[in-house]
């Protein structure tokens, strides 16, 4: 029901195509990251593949995969982390829970289907630092009942 059969270089591909804010057709492998390459550049210029961002999920167990995809410039992972899960959930390979190792780090997948919602967490980074200068009379002032 969720297996869209995209033809490659004459091969079949089956994608489960999942749109999170990004287009992403999810499939489902057994191939190591070396050879995935050579597959994403095929289905990338397929003429019936449009604009979807192949993403590739390679099952550990049921309730963790291993997603490997080349976002281009702007990658957004915990989309293509989100979009893979729910995918491979979808089609019944894993859990509506699952942990998702991704090139960058590891993201928790939860899919709560009847509510239609998808949550993620995953690693915390560090983002920035700066200095906030204050006067503490004037916050002190501001907090006060």
């Amino acid at each position: 029901e969720y297996v869209d059969d995209v033809l490659v270089n004459g091969r079949h591909v089956p994608v489960i195509r999942v749109d999170l804010g990004i287009p992403l057709a999810v499939h489902i492998t057994a191939e190591r990251r070396p050879t995935l390459h050579l597959l994403d550049a095929a289905m990338r210029s397929s003429a019936g593949f449009g604009p979807s961002l192949p993403v590739f999920a390679r099952l550990i167990s049921r309730d963790r995969i291993r997603v490997t995809a080349w976002a281009g410039s702007t990658p957004d992972f915990c989309r293509i982390a989100a979009g893979a899960a729910v995918a491979v959930a979808a089609a019944g390979f894993c859990d509506r829970f699952v942990e998702v190792d991704l090139g960058n780090g590891t993201y928790y997948v939860e899919w709560d289907e009847s509510k239609g919602s998808v949550y993620v967490t995953g690693n915390a980074e560090y983002s920035f630092s700066g200095t906030f200068y204050y006067d503490e009379e004037t916050i002190g002032a501001a907090t006060e009942p």
